[in-house]
């Protein structure tokens, strides 16, 4: 009886343990690809690249795979950062079920409302159409961006 109650204890010692470093190994590897993608959301493509530069080079990303795999991407975009894709976070969607419908008020940006359109949708939003409204009496109002 005794025995069977100290290895209960040390069978869940041992299981807390295990679980506790997979779960630190977990949160680590989430922590490294946070920086990666948070470099890449920058708006210039050399910031991007000296943003990863700067990850390896200062140890932030201590972890060898890891950082040889970024310093390999760094090698093979150095010549040409603008390569590098900009990654863009949006804000969590805080409606369900919100319907967003793209307007503008001049046929000459509705060539703009598509890549806008496909981020958003990547974003997790419900775009439900875009075009153009060519109405006359906004004529000579200015548009916000």
């Amino acid at each position: 009886m005794i025995w069977s109650g100290l290895f209960a204890i040390l069978g869940t010692v041992a299981g807390g343990v295990v679980k506790g470093y997979w779960d630190d190994r977990l949160a680590q590897h989430k922590f490294y690809s946070d920086l990666v993608l948070k470099a890449l959301e920058l708006n210039s493509a050399q910031d991007r690249l000296d943003t990863l530069k700067l990850l390896v080079e200062t140890n932030l990303i201590p972890e060898s795979a890891i950082q040889t795999g970024v310093n390999e991407y760094i090698s093979k975009h150095e010549k040409n950062p603008s390569a590098i894709p900009q990654v863009r976070s949006f804000p969590a969607i805080v409606v369900k079920n919100a319907r967003i419908y793209l307007l503008t008020g001049s046929k000459d940006t509705v060539q703009n409302l598509e890549p806008l359109q496909r981020e958003l949708v990547a974003g997790g939003f419900n775009v439900i159409g875009a075009k153009s409204i060519d109405d006359s009496s906004l004529a000579g109002h200015t548009s916000r961006r």
